[in-house]
């Protein structure tokens, strides 16, 4: 069982003050549920010390009650509701205050409507509410074909008192067990009605179950069998199967399934080339059920004819070859009109990588007057001026200093704007788990670097996550463990040029260079390890990342041995693309192993060995490792390599070894 939670590791505990030391061992145990000091409401800042304005009391609570029937009620229930609240007529008018009257209120009564109204002299409360009837009885009127016993768990019950939302979720609940059913078409509503006990209601749900409508076969003609089974594959209206009936995952009649279905049909006709393609449903009901066939008329086939190009470019050579190229568009090839929308954008992408973020690109297709099925296209291509990176501005980053956003973006001041670099940007941004929201916009520069380029600035929107420190605990239990308990504590926002800065802004100026730092307490009945790791990105402004880490181990398999670690560790890494890292390392350790008795059954080999290198051990390495895999965590396709060289020395016996080690995943 684990259980985490984020945590604001250091912004929470102090806004400055050296006394907010005190804090931290206790922020540590329980990380970051709740703040530890919440600030006032801002509406109760309205009352100043001293005397209370006059303008901000209550001068006037007006309220009327009224039955299920709207029929006004007396005084007397006026009077309840008043006493409920905590607004007062001549007390002050606090928001908070008043949200929490109108909760106790809908507890016993239905709020219709709230207002208030400000004069000169203060504000005038005005509530219409509507008291809640009990429920004697529940009618299910119209329900023929399935019966009530079904219509059982629903969110509302006699006795109940009356609550509009409760009675719409029952609605909704009784509408999917008709579709369930088979009746798609159902349409329920509700009324109240006079109950023979005094002072309740009935509820009343008005069922019109409309026709079975459980499709029982789904045909095509005018297509061939293959193209009919292609098509199914994307279908909304399907057959009524078993398995469906157990998962309620279709098979009933659904006026807008089928509309969907006739716009998938239509297109993946097109995109096979018959742009006149007209498909028309036609639904027939039978003794089990709906029987829908989809009449196909594909009309002629489409094929891409000859190619006009003009070219309107500044100073990129890009060819009429090219153009086709990067449409991916060939001369016979099948015409789609979602294909020629794809051509656009691709050179339109193109363009952009090339900084003419304001290129125009249009295709017109044009019917082969020799031949009629075959369709010309003509391209314009307007590529505009090349844009250039300006100026950087940044927004939302009160924490994170300014260094930690730079590295990431791919594009820098003076450079070509490349728009999908842009777009990269945002989701490196993003990874690095330090902001919930980024937005990267460009605009004119109003400062351009010269008068001899066309400059756009770089506006980065930023919203920092609220608490973005983590805190985690676990426990558990396996066969050569009865248990264990572990602690980890971790800041991915570390700051740790700020030690010097404590004295001035307090903890939280250990907080915001993007440095990663954790550590990690595991403890069970046979061993107790340690670790602390503290990682620093981009080095020395560079693309390595530095990585230092401390772990000191100790295991002891009851009597028959001690296992006792500790090392220190140094990596550096960088990846030079987006899948694939380089690493050097080099690491100092100290690892012994004692047996106790050495005739025990978990006194393996491997143990044994251990034992002939006991003492310091030096280590340096390298390694490589691939991750082309579509999911970090649970991949399905892709491959996962990793390949280690090092050389170890032990240095009180003199023993230098080698050792490679190659581990890949492929997933298919």
């Amino acid at each position: 069982m684990m259980m985490n939670g984020n945590t604001s590791l250091l912004k929470q505990i102090t806004s400055g003050s050296r006394s907010a030391f005190f804090l931290l061992p206790l922020y540590l145990v329980l990380g970051d549920s709740t703040p530890l000091f919440a600030k006032p409401p801002i509406d109760s800042e309205i009352v100043s010390t001293g005397q209370t304005s006059q303008r901000y009391n209550i001068i006037n609570i007006e309220v009327e009650v009224s039955d299920w029937q709207n029929t006004p009620l007396d005084k007397n229930e006026i009077n309840k509701v008043l006493s409920i609240m905590e607004s007062k007529r001549d007390h002050p008018y606090f928001p908070h205050i008043l949200d929490k009257d109108l909760k106790k209120i809908s507890q016993s009564y239905e709020v219709v409507s709230s207002a208030l109204k400000e004069s000169s002299k203060g504000y005038t409360l005005q509530l219409s509410v509507r008291k809640r009837q009990r429920i004697s009885e529940i009618v299910f009127e119209g329900s023929k074909q399935l019966s009530s016993k079904l219509f059982t768990d629903l969110p509302v019950a006699s006795g109940d008192l009356y609550d509009r939302a409760s009675v719409l979720s029952a609605q909704r609940k009784l509408i999917d067990i008709y579709r369930k059913k088979g009746y798609s078409s159902v349409s329920i509503s509700h009324t109240l009605q006079p109950s023979i006990k005094q002072g309740q209601v009935d509820l009343r749900f008005d069922i019109q179950e409309g026709v079975f409508s459980a499709i029982t076969q789904v045909n095509f003609i005018g297509i061939s069998k293959n193209d009919a089974s292609q098509l199914r594959k994307n279908l909304i209206t399907r057959e009524r199967t078993f398995f469906r009936y157990l998962t309620s995952t279709g098979g009933w009649y659904v006026e807008e399934g089928l509309e969907h279905d006739l716009l998938s049909i239509t297109r993946a006709m097109q995109a096979k080339g018959y742009v006149d393609a007209v498909v028309d449903p036609r639904i027939e009901s039978t003794d089990t059920g709906l029987k829908i066939t989809f009449y196909v008329t594909p009309g002629p086939q489409y094929f891409l004819g000859n190619f006009v190009v003009d070219l309107a470019l500044s100073d990129y050579p890009f060819t009429d070859r090219q153009v086709l190229q990067i449409a991916q568009f060939k001369k016979g090839s099948v015409y789609s009109p979602e294909e020629l929308a794809l051509g656009s954008e691709r050179l339109a992408t193109f363009l952009g990588i090339k900084g003419y973020t304001a290129a125009r690109v249009s295709i017109t297709p044009r019917i082969d007057e020799a031949d009629p099925q075959k369709v010309d296209l003509h391209f314009t291509v307007i590529s505009g001026e090349k844009s250039h990176v300006g100026l950087v501005h940044f927004s939302g980053n009160h924490v994170t200093k300014p260094r930690v956003v730079l590295h990431e973006l791919l594009l820098v001041p003076g450079g070509v704007l490349d728009t999908k670099a842009l777009s990269v940007s945002e989701k490196r941004l993003l990874n690095t788990q330090l902001f919930s929201k980024v937005h990267i916009t460009t605009r004119d520069s109003e400062q351009p670097l010269d008068d001899l380029k066309n400059y756009k600035d770089i506006v980065v929107d930023l919203e920092e996550k609220d608490g973005v420190g983590k805190f985690a605990f676990s426990f558990g239990a396996s066969s050569t463990d009865l248990g264990y308990i572990a602690f980890e504590i971790a800041e991915p926002n570390f700051n740790s040029q700020g030690f010097s800065q404590i004295p001035r802004k307090g903890i939280s100026a250990l907080r915001g260079n993007g440095e990663y730092i954790s550590a990690k307490v595991n403890i069970s009945q046979k061993s107790l390890l340690h670790d602390i790791k503290w990682t620093y990105p981009y080095l020395f402004e560079s693309p390595w990342t530095f990585s230092l880490k401390l772990d000191k181990g100790n295991h002891r398999e009851q009597a028959s041995y001690d296992l006792n670690r500790q090392g220190i560790t140094l990596q550096f890494f960088h990846s030079p693309r987006s899948h694939s890292q380089i690493s050097l390392y080099t690491s100092l350790r100290h690892d012994t192993v004692k047996i106790r008795a050495p005739e025990s059954d978990a006194v393996t080999d491997a143990i044994r060995d251990q034992e002939n290198f006991n003492g310091p051990k030096a280590t340096i390495g390298t390694g490589y490792q691939i991750q082309k895999i579509d999911h970090p965590i649970f991949p399905t396709r892709g491959l996962r390599s990793k390949s280690d060289l090092a050389l170890s020395r032990i240095l009180n016996k003199n023993i230098t070894y080698a050792h490679l080690s190659q581990e890949s995943s492929l997933y298919i």
